[in-house]
């Protein structure tokens, strides 16, 4: 509810009602500046996210590469140490 108080034609607002518009206006510059932080921030946040998964699925093949390579070699030298064994 707006109050306003007449004198001669000019009109003055009720304080309260200037108050609570302030207040609004200031609701509303905060949510938009929260809104913006959180969209920076979940932005920052997915883009770490996606660099650190291509990172670790890097490693990943690496390491199981280096593995099968490993248990190749073994299997190589167990079967030649079989064979020597048998001869």
């Amino acid at each position: 509810m707006t109050f306003a108080l007449c004198i001669w034609g000019n009109c003055i607002e009720d304080r309260v009602t200037v108050e609570m518009k302030k207040k609004k206006k200031k609701k509303k510059k905060k949510e938009e500046e929260d809104e913006e932080e959180t969209n920076n921030n979940n932005m920052n946040k997915n883009n770490c996210k996606k660099k650190k998964k291509k990172k670790k699925t890097k490693k990943k093949k690496k390491k199981k590469k280096k593995k099968k390579k490993k248990e190749e070699e073994n299997n190589n030298n167990n079967n030649m140490n079989k064979n020597n064994c048998n001869k």
